[in-house]
Order: structure tokens, then C-alpha cells, then sequence
């Protein structure tokens, strides 16, 4: 009985310990900042960034998955809408540039809602996103698969403001030559990545619970 109770303490320990550091989180947030640029995505002409993308850094502790990313967007006022955009997360290059695509947060989606005022649009992962800790990752919108004339914007703000908006990483943008710029000037995409505790936590936690209401139950019925 004393080895189960002492069990019991420990896994009790571990996922309080685990929980606490794995809390359901936001790690970027600048949507409450001034928005200064609009910027205009539409593979179909010459010169247009068909790509906008924006550095976040995921905490050293706990392992986190993708729950939800906000982009603030609009929509050109005038011309015709053809294909689609997707919301990607792309790894980090070692001269701070996005790489390569590593997930999927959402595909194949239509401009149906966006119209000239800017707006607040949430994308959820289809599939879990588990995030590796103390790295970096690019949050890309992608309009290369959108050659309609009225034109996706994406928006930013030159605040460095926000919870785990980093004052040095910006913006960076690539362009139909399918280079990526500098950063673009001093501006951070407007947006919010939320995260989750990983599954497993939960799971340890519901173990914990459990052994303690056996320890209970046998002390009950003696």
C-alpha cells in the first residue's frame, strides 16, 4: 500500500510538473498593435510577393502543439477571385529565411469572407502539429495557387510589441521569382499562434487521478 501511495505522489508530481509548463498557451500575439502595411499577394502578376511569412520562437519548456493560428487579412476591392491560398509553418534557414515547408495548417482556402475592411480570420490545423521546443518557425501565408486579379492583402504592423514578438526578426516576404527578400522594412505579420498541452500530459494527469482514487477506496474498505 505505502509502495502504491508513494507511486500514486509521484506520477501526481510529474504531471503537475508537466501541466505546469505545458499550460494551453499563446506564444505570439501582436494582433492588438497598429496595422501600417497592407500587402498585396497574387502570383499572377509581375513583382507581387506571393508569399508573406513571419519568424515565431517556440518556448524552451514544454512540448506544444499547434492549436490555432489568427491572421489579420483583407481583400482587394476591385477584380476577379481564382484559386485558392494555404497557412504553412516552414523551418528556419541558417541565414534567418524561411526553408522548407514542414506542416500544413491549412489548405486550399477560398477568399469567401475576406472583403476590403481588415479582418481577424482563425485557421485550424487538420492534423496535430507538434512543435519542437526552443526552435524557430516561419508562419507562411501562400498565394502562389491564387492568380485571381483582386488581390489577397495580408497585414502587418511595425510594432515589435506582443507577447513573443521579437524586436530583431521581421516579416520576410518571397516574390514570383520565387526569392525571398530582406525583411520587409520594420513590420511584423499581425497574428496569434496558440498551443496545447501534448495529449500524453493529459494522460499522465488521468493516471495520477486514478491510482489516488484506488489508494482511497482500499483505505475505505478496510
Amino acid at each position: 500500500m505505502k509502495v502504491l501511495r508513494g507511486l500514486a505522489t509521484l506520477i501526481m508530481i510529474g504531471s503537475i510538473g508537466l501541466c505546469s509548463v505545458s499550460q494551453a498557451s499563446v506564444i505570439f500575439d501582436n494582433l492588438t498593435e497598429n496595422l501600417d502595411q497592407n500587402v498585396l499577394m497574387n502570383s499572377n502578376g509581375s513583382g507581387n510577393w506571393s508569399l508573406n511569412a513571419e519568424a515565431f520562437l517556440v518556448p524552451a519548456t514544454g512540448i506544444q502543439q499547434l492549436s490555432d493560428v489568427t491572421l489579420t487579412m483583407a481583400l482587394a476591392a476591385t477584380g476577379s477571385t481564382t484559386g485558392t491560398y494555404s497557412v504553412e509553418i516552414w523551418s528556419n534557414s541558417g541565414t534567418n529565411q524561411p526553408n522548407i515547408k514542414v506542416f500544413d495548417v491549412a489548405t486550399a482556402q477560398t477568399v469567401a469572407g475576406l472583403n476590403g475592411t481588415p479582418a481577424q480570420k482563425i485557421f485550424t490545423p487538420s492534423t496535430t502539429v507538434t512543435l519542437v521546443n526552443g526552435t524557430t518557425y516561419w508562419l507562411v501565408l501562400n498565394a502562389t495557387t491564387y492568380t485571381g486579379s483582386k488581390q489577397i492583402q495580408s497585414l502587418a504592423t511595425d510594432s515589435s510589441g506582443g507577447t513573443g514578438v521579437s524586436a530583431t526578426t521581421f516579416m520576410n516576404q518571397r516574390d514570383s521569382a520565387t526569392l525571398w527578400g530582406t525583411n520587409f522594412g520594420s513590420s511584423h505579420l499581425s497574428m496569434k499562434i496558440t498551443t496545447v498541452p501534448e495529449p500524453s500530459t493529459y494522460a499522465l494527469a488521468a493516471l495520477a487521478t486514478g491510482t489516488m482514487w484506488v489508494v482511497r477506496r482500499r483505505r475505505q474498505s478496510r
